[in-house]
């Protein structure tokens, strides 16, 4: 069994009660040589680490010994922020397996001839994005296949120019493409080694006979006067997409499934626009699903016209772009490695590096033609920038659209990437207050709904308190009737409406409500009142969430048979992982082992204490020792204790705990 780490180098004062250690000679905070949670030893005392402010400086716990000067000592590196959790393990686990899969690409560096022999699996494909070339792992060797380029147009020929497979030109009238492997210039076309035939100028051909004039066709009878489109109405409608019904004149030609526009009389581009979905000729009543709006406002002088579909370049095309990276680099921009420049709209654009997408926190992309990472490349990655651009602004997908003109959102998700990698996805949304205030605030972040069909964004950071819900920045958060409890968990929700605002409010119930006009949630933490209904402060780091100051949730537990105990300081509702600091005193009996387990673990748990090396067990009678644990909860906040002697008892102090906020939905 390894030995407990420690660190004693120089010395150290401290006086009697007090909580700060000076020390001579150290380097406790730099080389990571003291952490909070981390164990103080001088003599016979050991106190737990609280803060490392800096080198020689520390915080501890009060110090039970005599005041100390130029004293020896020792810390004993038992922190819990020195554990990487399972969850991180179990994370990594899945990446690799995503990266191992069947069909991932395997990139092939331009210094390579061929893919390195120790990669791939069965029928994975490689390519190398400079040259085009592409290999298939059969039998377990790389089967060259051949080049895979897209033609690429070059102009009129140019002898001094350099050709690459799939480039073509054109010369005399005809056109070619390069078909030599090996890039060259200085080979005039039809020289069959580097050239093929595209298409061939043709002879001219000869003109056709001149038809006989037809004999002119008797005038036909006037036809009955049709329906006509158009109208107005003088219904009072709001501007927004949605089911919209007015009344018009009757007798119009409106049938259902045509696409109408309805503008204001006064201003035309106020308008809403989308497709029939009833018309009464006979009432002039007419109703249409509005996909389409501009402006804003309420309006009653409206002028009807029928409207075309939207073309293809009202929405949004996909351009890609290679780039090969050295050791070190961070920005990307010009020409990629096809010849490509780099021009995107700020805001669509997704970054790929080695085949990983990277989340908005790891580059920056605001300019419209670079992209800078957050960290260097190794020499021989490879960067994908996949960019959406809008070719009409006025038209396509507008904030206050939204995306909701997109009618497939699950193929659209599918196309830009996202469908592989958002499920659960979240980012950022940390909880924080300053304790004993009614007031509490969220930073921005991104998440996935709780049903995986909607992404929500809090673009920047909220305030809200414990009054009942109302929207924006510095009103009420509760979703529940009534006034806020005492003493009461709390689960705080993103909420979401169906124009793209996103609040934030705390319900009871781990599930959360919808306020009236908003469409999605995603619970993202838990807070606790106190005996005023203020919130108690914390600190949240990730998924990890510290109490200010630690609870006594198990006093003195003694009991010999397995027990469920509730811990009042961690959240309920659902399974988290308690932080606890585990007291056990072995009492008169002079001996005594125990614990404190998941309810999930079986009933196994005597023997489990019995054969455990690294357990709690101590020979000395009303001997203690202290520890501390990551045990997961049951839905109603419970942990299972046990000891193995009644004249023993055990102690649990809640000093944190760890929520995955839904990420394992």
């Amino acid at each position: 069994m390894t030995a407990l780490a420690s660190y004693s180098t120089g010395t150290i004062s401290v006086a009697a009660d007090g909580t700060n250690v000076a020390g001579v000679g150290p380097l406790w905070r730099t080389a990571g040589n003291a952490k909070p949670g981390d164990l103080f030893q001088s003599g016979h005392f050991c106190v737990f680490i609280t803060d490392v402010p800096d080198d020689t400086h520390l915080t501890i716990t009060p110090w039970p010994g005599a005041a100390l000067s130029g004293a020896t000592y020792s810390i004993w590196k038992v922190s819990q922020q020195r554990i990487v959790g399972a969850g991180a393990a179990d994370d990594v686990d899945k990446i690799v397996a995503a990266l191992n899969a069947n069909g991932f690409m395997v990139f092939v560096p331009p210094s390579l001839t061929a893919p390195d022999p120790s990669l791939g699996e069965e029928n994975q494909t490689a390519i190398q994005p400079t040259s085009g070339k592409m290999w298939v792992m059969s039998g377990g060797v790389w089967t060259y296949l051949g080049i895979y380029r897209g033609f690429k147009p070059r102009g009129a020929y140019d002898n001094a120019a350099t050709y690459y497979p799939g480039d073509y030109m054109t010369s005399s009238g005809s056109s070619y493409v390069w078909i030599n492997e090996t890039p060259g210039s200085g080979h005039a076309p039809p020289n069959p080694t580097y050239w093929q035939v595209l298409a061939e100028k043709g002879e001219k051909g000869e003109p056709g006979t001149p038809g006989t004039p037809g004999t002119p066709g008797a005038p036909g009878t006037p036809g009955l006067n049709g329906s006509v489109y158009g109208g107005s109405s003088t219904s009072s409608i709001v501007v927004a997409v949605g089911h919209i019904t007015l009344a018009t004149q009757t007798g119009l030609a409106y049938l259902p499934g045509a696409r109408v526009r309805v503008s204001s009389s006064a201003t035309p581009a106020i308008y809403l626009e989308g497709i029939v979905s009833a018309y009464d000729p006979a009432t002039g009543v007419l109703s249409f699903d509005a996909d389409k709006s501009s402006g804003s406002g309420t309006l009653a002088s409206w002028n009807l016209n029928i409207a075309g579909e939207p073309g293809s370049a009202d929405f949004i095309t996909v351009r890609k772009f290679l780039y090969p990276a050295k050791a070190g680099q961070t920005t990307f921009f010009g020409a990629d490695a096809f010849g490509r420049t780099l021009v995107y709209t700020p805001g669509f654009i997704t970054v790929v590096l080695n085949g990983s997408v990277l989340t908005p926190n790891d580059f920056t992309a605001t300019n419209g033609t670079s992209v800078v990472l957050a960290r260097g490349t190794n020499d021989g990655d490879s960067v994908y920038i996949d960019c959406s651009l809008a070719y009409n602004p006025a038209d396509a997908l507008s904030i206050s659209q939204n995306g909701a003109d997109i009618l497939d959102k699950t193929a659209f998700r599918k196309n830009i990437g996202l469908a592989s990698v958002m499920q659960s996805y979240l980012s950022g949304l940390v909880l924080s207050t300053a304790g004993a205030v009614t007031t509490f605030s969220v930073a921005p972040g991104v998440a996935a709904d709780s049903t995986n069909t909607d992404m929500m964004t809090l673009n920047a950071s909220i305030t809200k308190t414990t009054a009942s819900f109302a929207v924006g920045s510095g009103n009420g958060a509760l979703l529940d009737t009534g006034s806020i409890a005492v003493n009461t968990w709390y689960h705080a929700f993103l909420l979401k409406q169906s124009n793209g605002t996103t609040d934030v409010g705390v319900s009871v119930n781990v599930a959360g409500s919808l306020p009236s006009g908003y469409v999605a949630l995603r619970r993202i933490g838990a807070m606790k009142t106190n005996a005023s209904g203020q919130w108690l402060k914390f600190v949240q780091n990730g998924d990890e969430f510290i109490w200010d100051v630690p609870v006594n949730d198990v006093v003195n537990f003694n009991g010999t048979t397995p027990a469920l105990r509730a811990l009042a300081s961690v959240p309920p509702g659902l399974k988290v992982n308690a932080l606890l600091y585990v007291l056990l005193n072995t009492g008169t009996s002079g001996a005594g082992r125990g614990g404190v387990f998941s309810p999930d673990m079986t009933s196994t748990i005597t023997a489990v204490v019995q054969y455990m090396t690294n357990g709690m067990l101590v020979g000395t009678a009303n001997y203690q020792t202290i520890s501390q644990a990551n045990v997961r909860t049951n839905a109603s906040a419970q942990v299972l204790c046990y000891v193995e002697n009644a004249a023993a008892g055990l102690w649990l102090t809640s000093y944190g705990w760890i929520d995955r906020r839904g990420r394992d939905g």
